[in-house]
């Protein structure tokens, strides 16, 4: 759906965001991984999966964030390399 005044698609319209509470660095934080994980080409970005990086996020600004397993094979390669270690 695009922006009626831009012409834009909603999702790449720039946001002008100000402040540093733990919710809105946490919403930063998502937008980055989302432009990091678009590289993965298996990756589905839906609904659950924005809920849950989202959430995932404010527990990390929070610090309370629990190591998960590595979702990607990317990642899944770089974990196996530093257990060989």
């Amino acid at each position: 759906m695009a922006d009626e005044k831009t012409g834009q698609p909603a999702g790449t319209r720039p946001l002008d965001l100000a402040g540093d509470s733990p919710e809105l660095i946490a919403f930063a934080l998502l937008r980055y991984l989302a432009q990091l994980e678009q590289q993965d080409e298996e990756r589905v970005f839906d609904r659950a999966w924005m809920l849950d990086a989202y959430a995932e996020c404010l527990e990390a600004v929070q610090g309370q964030r629990t190591r998960k397993a590595p979702t990607s094979k990317l990642a899944s390669t770089k974990a196996g390399a530093r257990q060989k270690r």
